[in-house]
């Protein structure tokens, strides 16, 4: 078996993954874009927009956080991360793998509508590369682990670490948009929401995440060059699981920088009032 799969296969055929894919597109474009433009009176851009890609942000991060929390809880870190099917439950390996197909499917339709709006809308995103560089590392990422039936465990992990920081950032980002269109609330509500979200931001991955980065080096790189750990997952897959993994710890650095900047933590309190978008 060659170490990476050629055609890759994302498994975006699959029947469920289809239906959370539409599941979501419908949320988000018949409930949460009416939602702000008519009833909150948004303006019809793409700040809007992407203020209506929280409510999908939302639906996602908050039951996959909760099933990957119970499902990393049930077994140890270290020896964990590369482990295949076999070594888990099949109850386990059922629930991590409706976990896996959920995100799948939220980075395909957010990765859709990405594109979507940065057409139609003719936005100078600054993040925009940088998203499409996570969602794409995310997908490849995702598609590897089921591929090789391996690394369940550290992918948990992964949505884990990236998704427990959404539920705030989205609200930080819909209050952004909203001060965008006039919403005075918006503007009090981000003076208590941009200090919480700067210091929680940047204990989670500028701090917790390099931490785990070190464990994945450790253990699908040193541990498997020098044979101490049995794992179906090839080296050269390993190190890319840690490139990506580094890679997206590195581009937070600027962003947590640019948040802790708006709560007040460091360099005066100056607020940002740039266009953001989950990352």
């Amino acid at each position: 078996m060659s170490f990476l799969p050629f055609p890759m296969t994302l498994h975006v055929a699959e029947p469920l993954i289809v239906y959370f894919v539409v599941a979501m597109l419908l949320v988000r474009n018949l409930f949460a874009q009416p939602l702000l433009l008519y009833v909150l009176k948004f303006p019809n851009t793409y700040a809007t927009s992407s203020a209506a890609s929280g409510v999908v942000a939302y639906l996602h991060a908050v039951p996959v956080c909760v099933a990957c929390l119970g499902l990393v809880m049930k077994f140890p870190l270290l020896g964990s991360l590369g482990g295949s099917t076999r070594d888990f439950p099949d109850e386990w390996n059922a629930a991590a793998l409706v976990c896996i197909k959920y995100t799948s499917a939220y980075m395909i339709q957010d990765l859709f509508m990405m594109l979507v709006d940065e057409f139609r809308y003719v936005n100078d995103e600054p993040y925009f590369v940088s998203f499409l560089l996570h969602h794409t590392g995310c997908l490849l990422y995702l598609s590897l682990v089921r591929y090789y039936s391996a690394g369940h465990y550290s992918v948990l992990l992964l949505i884990l670490i990236g998704e427990m920081t959404n539920p705030v950032q989205n609200a930080v980002n819909f209050c952004l948009q909203g001060v965008k269109g006039g919403k005075v609330w918006c503007s009090t509500a981000l003076v208590y929401l941009n200090p919480i979200f700067g210091f929680y931001f940047a204990i989670v991955r500028l701090l917790i995440a390099p931490v785990l980065a070190l464990i994945f080096v450790y253990e699908l790189l040193y541990q498997k060059y020098t044979g101490e750990l049995t794992t179906d997952i090839p080296l050269p897959v390993g190190a890319l699981w840690c490139v990506l993994f580094i890679a997206t710890i590195h581009g937070s650095y600027p962003f947590a920088i640019e948040k802790l900047k708006a709560g007040g933590w460091i360099g005066g309190g100056e607020e940002k009032k740039m266009s953001e978008k989950k990352e």
